[in-house]
C-alpha cells in the first residue's frame, strides 16, 4: 500500500512539473468613457492611443455608448487624443500602463472647436481595478 501510494505521488508530480505554468499577462488593458459637461456621452469620438517610447498608434471610435477600449496594449507609457466635431479636443500625456493593469478612466470634453486642445500631463498614476 505504501509503495503503491509513493508510485502514485510520484506520477502526479511528474505530470504536473510536464505542464506548463499558466501564462501571466505581459500587456494592459485601457478603457474609457467619453463624455460632454453634462455626463452626456459621446459616441463617435476619435480616440488615439500612441506609445510614447516606440510612436506605435492604436485608434479607434467611441461605440454608441461613448466607450472604448485597447485590449492588449504592452506596458510603457502613453498619451491618448479624444477629438469630436464641435468639441474641444483633449491630450492627456504620460499615462503609464503596466503588466496584467485593467484600468477605465472617465474623460470630459468642452463644448468648442476641435482645433481649440486641453492637454494634461503629469497626471497622478492611474489606479488598476483588477
Amino acid at each position: 500500500m505504501h509503495l503503491r501510494l509513493i508510485s502514485v505521488v510520484s506520477i502526479l508530480v511528474a505530470f504536473l512539473a510536464a505542464v506548463p505554468a499558466s501564462a501571466q499577462r505581459t500587456t494592459a488593458t485601457f478603457a474609457g468613457l467619453v463624455v460632454d459637461t453634462s455626463s452626456a456621452v459621446l459616441p463617435g469620438a476619435d480616440v488615439e492611443l500612441i506609445n510614447e517610447q516606440t510612436g506605435v498608434t492604436e485608434r479607434q471610435v467611441t461605440s454608441a455608448t461613448g466607450e472604448f477600449i485597447f485590449n492588449y496594449v504592452p506596458g510603457g507609457t502613453y498619451t491618448l487624443n479624444l477629438s469630436i466635431a464641435g468639441f474641444k479636443a483633449v491630450t492627456v500625456k504620460g499615462i503609464s500602463l503596466g503588466a496584467a493593469q485593467n484600468v477605465r478612466r472617465t474623460f470630459q470634453l468642452e463644448i468648442g472647436q476641435v482645433n481649440e486642445n486641453i492637454t494634461v500631463s503629469g497626471e497622478a498614476p492611474l489606479i488598476n481595478t483588477a
